[in-house]
């Protein structure tokens, strides 16, 4: 299995084409147009925000718009899976990537998972997550609630 390459992406045509030259990439605070480029997330997002997709090597998904902000550490112990040695011997490059998407997550800083302002969100590791989760008591926040009744 190999990762997808940008460079054989195909130009949208007519309508499509036309259609990403107006419409602006669904990214909070990206003002860009969308890509002009067929493949993974086209019809959402801007090229740079394309090619930031699990699927190019990135360290986004389409299902959470927020994991376009995922950086390459933790941002508080420092982490970096990239120089991990157990990462690094998988050899599956699709696979290498999974697994630090599993390792570093993208945390809401307000414990609010419906709030992704850029400036709400942060990388962390496994680790650190599961903690600051525990001491700030995300999982009690209002959109980790649910109602009876």
């Amino acid at each position: 299995m190999t990762l997808r390459d940008p460079k054989m992406d195909l130009l949208k045509e007519g309508l499509a084409l036309r259609k990403a030259r107006k419409t602006r990439c669904t990214i909070e605070g990206c003002n860009k147009f969308l890509t002009a480029y067929q493949g993974p997330g086209s019809d959402t997002l801007c090229r740079e925000h394309q090619k930031n997709l699990s699927e190019y090597g990135g360290m986004a998904t389409t299902k959470k718009s927020y994991s376009q902000s995922r950086e390459t550490h933790c941002s508080s112990c420092g982490y970096t899976p990239y120089s991990d040695e157990m990462i690094q011997s998988v050899e599956d490059p699709k696979m290498r990537n999974q697994i630090i998407r599993y390792v570093l997550h993208v945390d809401h800083i307000d414990g609010n998972h419906e709030n992704n302002a850029p400036e709400n969100l942060q990388t962390l590791c496994s680790r650190c997550h599961s903690i600051k989760t525990v001491i700030n008591g995300d999982t009690l926040s209002p959109s980790n609630q649910f109602t009876v009744g």
